[in-house]
């Protein structure tokens, strides 16, 4: 059998639902998406997440799948829109925490910094900051952080797995903390004492 032959059958049973289709097409996929992530992205950590991504897309789409189609070319899409989505938002994010930091420079010294912060000065800059993450995150965020689902509920809403909605916050707190350091170091400490208030 030949390897197109193969990856068309492999492609074939996923659109089915099979999750041992899913896992072979992980194992024959994830270090060469790992590879090319990371030619692009120059970072372990942004690479893995790339990958994982990348499969979190597949297998919520897969009942859009084309088996006649080259399921490479589709898997090797995704991984690029999402590279170039994170190094949007990257760009975004540096120029934004640049600013914010010349903004609060001046009035910020390591003895003072939480006396410098209000609740209403966290929640503007939290704001900010979420709108550079990707849309799946953003929502997946949203709907956590104010509109207090839990994350099975949020899954129900969303139609994804509980697994992608823990992901999707996964990443999304990791890079509120990525970009806006040392200020998302603040930011996050403060906000997680106020949402476990």
């Amino acid at each position: 059998m030949s390897s197109k032959i193969s990856i068309k059958k492999l492609a074939g049973r996923l659109q089915k639902g099979e999750l041992s289709a899913f896992g072979e097409i992980y194992e024959l996929y994830k270090d060469k998406l790992y590879g090319f992530s990371f030619k692009m992205l120059a970072s372990e950590d942004l690479s893995k997440d790339i990958v994982q991504e990348t499969f979190i897309k597949l297998w919520e789409n897969r009942h859009k799948i084309d088996e006649n189609k080259s399921l490479n070319a589709y898997l090797y899409t995704i991984s690029k829109n999402l590279i170039k989505e994170q190094q949007r938002n990257y760009s975004k994010s540096y120029e934004m925490s640049s600013k914010i930091l010349e903004d609060e420079q001046a009035s910020l010294s390591s003895l003072d910094v939480l006396d410098s912060f209000n609740y209403l000065e966290i929640k503007e800059m939290e704001k900010k900051v979420v709108n550079v993450l990707t849309p799946q995150q953003k929502e997946v965020y949203m709907l956590s952080r104010y509109n207090h689902l839990s994350n099975q509920e949020i899954a129900n809403n969303l139609g994804i797995s509980i697994n992608s909605v823990k992901t999707h916050l996964r990443l999304a707190l990791k890079t509120l903390k990525l970009h806006i350091a040392p200020i998302t170091d603040l930011l996050l400490l403060v906000m997680a004492i106020l949402i476990a208030g």
